[in-house]
């Protein structure tokens, strides 16, 4: 009896020990959840008497929290996601969209068929009938079903706004919101400039990937495509910030930045360049000054969106 006694007792403290063990390692796990922002559902607690881990649902997360709060990360802010390209977090201050929205994801757009509640309320799109892509220029190559990953281009000013907004985005303007001023140099000031800080790298290349031009990194004039080529498909072109794609080259991107209130024939900024132009006019990240019609829908205008970050 004494000897049973004596391995029931082993027993026991080896099955508190691997209960031990695995409280330690659920912990750390749920640590270094914290710390890198995961929300999850549940949160782990670990019961020693019953020699294992149950699973808690809808506990407290207030630990977690402070885990990230002792790391120095806040996470409880995200970027917007769901709709269009996941994006990427700019200085910890903005999202951007890590490609150009895609056929397949303006498809989802008028599909939902929300277009005209998105516009702005100044009156400036009052005139729009359609978010469909014009046609019947060639290039345009409206088929979702055909082109699912090639961004969509032949959008006008009012089709990007409504989008980004439908997505729960914003077109890319001002870093803390609104539009960039149509004069002056604020669309070439990295702390001003959304679409230039993320292209530039904080305002330090010329082009995504750094100060010198690399011929066909980027989808423009001398890589000698006629049209936008697949979203993120150009490994070169990747920059300023890591996992932004095509900021230059293959489609110009509208930026909230436009001459006047009037309607379709304000002018307003695109950046970027495309697939049509050589680095030495537009296809670069200081390439500003291009102004076109609010109203004009081209074979190589797309749309990228930002966010706020919080």
């Amino acid at each position: 009896m004494q000897r049973r006694r004596g391995m029931a007792a082993r027993i026991d403290a080896r099955t508190r020990r691997a209960a031990t063990v695995s409280a330690l390692a659920l912990l750390a796990l749920a640590a270094c959840n914290a710390i890198a922002g995961l929300d999850d559902e549940y949160t782990l607690a670990v019961d020693v008497e019953a020699g294992g881990p149950d699973v808690i649902a809808d506990t407290d997360s207030s630990q977690q929290d402070a885990f990230a709060d002792d790391a120095g990360v806040d996470a409880r802010k995200t970027c917007p996601s769901g709709r269009g390209p996941e994006m990427v977090v700019i200085d910890e201050t903005y999202c951007i969209d890590s490609t150009e929205v895609t056929q397949e994801q303006y498809a989802a757009f008028l599909a939902a068929d929300a277009g005209f509640a998105f516009l702005p309320e100044s009156g400036v799109c009052a005139w729009k009938t359609s978010f469909v892509p014009a046609k019947p220029l060639a290039l345009c190559r409206w088929d979702p079903s055909t082109n699912p990953n090639l961004p969509v281009v032949c959008v006008d000013w009012c089709d990007a706004y409504a989008y980004c907004a439908w997505a729960g985005k914003r077109l890319c303007g001002a870093i803390d919101g609104g539009p960039i001023p149509w004069d002056g140099d604020a669309d070439t000031d990295p702390n001003r400039d959304e679409w230039y800080r993320a292209c530039s790298k904080a305002g330090t290349r010329k082009f995504p990937y750094g100060d010198a031009y690399d011929a066909g990194a980027c989808l423009d004039s001398k890589a000698n495509q006629q049209g936008v080529g697949d979203a993120g498909s150009r490994p070169g072109c990747v920059g300023g910030y890591e996992g932004v794609w095509d900021m230059v080259g293959s489609a110009f991107e509208f930026e909230d930045s436009c001459s006047g209130n009037d309607g379709g024939d304000d002018l307003c900024k695109v950046r970027g360049g495309s697939w049509a132009h050589p680095e030495t006019t537009y296809s670069s990240c200081i390439g500003v000054g291009r102004g076109d019609r609010r109203d004009l829908r081209t074979d190589d205008f797309g749309i990228r969106c930002c966010a706020a970050y919080e």
